[in-house]
């Protein structure tokens, strides 16, 4: 079950309807979506900016989105209410916000360009960064994924906080699991991942060459202005989904774990794990899900 903490106090299972947590390798890398049966004491606390806690209180979430709603359940001769709930890691509410200001930074780190857009969190394990620039009505967590992108990093969960990670150290790491290739769905169609993997050029400094021609055969070609060539490369260094799979409720499995399926090495990419109690209709349901990813070549 995924334990759901409001004000030290545990959502019961009678009170849960369902509840979806995911993890991925983004800005904003934890997210939580919770379905309660109202009651005035939850209406109360289930507010916007309440809050909460989950994974026995190793991951602290503020709700960003709350939503009444009715059932289609009928008890007592009244129609069931309920409470939807959005909510994503703590201190880090204000890069999802339009910037109020323009931010302008050179020889920083994506630690202090986070602070600069208003997050209150900090990363427990940060990275240089040349130059960060997030004009004001842009939105943080779009401009932090372009720079991700070209340093070759995302933002992951682990360990309780939010941290920077190479993408080349995520293939690196121990293995947290081995399994077989018992259901799987491969992705199978090679147009499909070509598609998911581009090649970028661009005008050099001086206007006088093209930087990045490396380009490859049936994959998309983007230009990007201002950049040099290790940042080319870097952009062209992702992520890529080749599979996923579906396993009995497993919180161990996080994005950016490694795992082993049939002798080979995979990161995941995103995580999702989800329970549904069942109350209103149907049977529990304690599922993990994880989408698995490569390396680009």
């Amino acid at each position: 079950m995924i334990d759901i903490r409001v004000d030290g106090e545990l959502i019961s299972q009678a009170q849960l309807l369902s509840a979806t947590l995911r993890l991925d390798l983004i800005p904003v890398p934890v997210t939580l979506e919770f379905n309660v049966i109202h009651d005035a004491n939850l209406e109360k606390n289930l507010a916007l900016e309440s809050v909460i806690t989950v994974a026995n209180g190793t991951i602290e979430l503020v709700i960003i989105k709350v939503q009444p709603i009715k059932t289609s359940t009928v008890k007592n001769g009244k129609r069931i209410a309920g409470i939807a709930c959005v909510a994503i890691f703590n201190g880090l509410q204000r890069l999802i916000e339009p910037s109020s200001k323009a931010i302008v930074q050179s020889q920083s780190s994506f630690n202090a360009a986070i602070r600069a857009c208003g997050a209150k969190s900090s990363l427990s394990n940060d990275i240089p960064l040349p130059e960060f620039v997030c004009l004001k009505g842009h939105t943080p967590t779009l401009r932090l994924a372009e720079y991700l992108q070209k340093e070759a990093c995302v933002m992951r969960f682990n360990g309780g906080s939010i941290e920077c990670v190479k993408i080349d150290a995520l293939f690196k790491q121990e293995p947290i699991a081995k399994y077989d290739l018992t259901g799987i769905a491969w992705v199978d169609n090679p147009s499909i991942k070509n598609n998911l993997i581009s090649s970028f050029i661009s005008v050099d400094f001086d206007g006088s060459n093209i930087v990045g021609e490396d380009t490859k055969a049936s994959r998309p070609v983007q230009q990007i202005a201002l950049t040099d060539a290790r940042q080319l490369k870097n952009m062209s260094k992702v992520l890529f989904h080749v599979g996923t799979m579906q396993r009995a409720f497993d919180d161990k499995l996080l994005a950016g774990a490694l795992v082993t399926v049939d002798n080979k090495n995979y990161v995941i990419l995103t995580a999702v794990h989800h329970f549904s109690s069942g109350a209103l209709a149907g049977i529990p349901v304690m599922v993990s899900k994880v989408w698995l990813s490569e390396l680009s070549q």
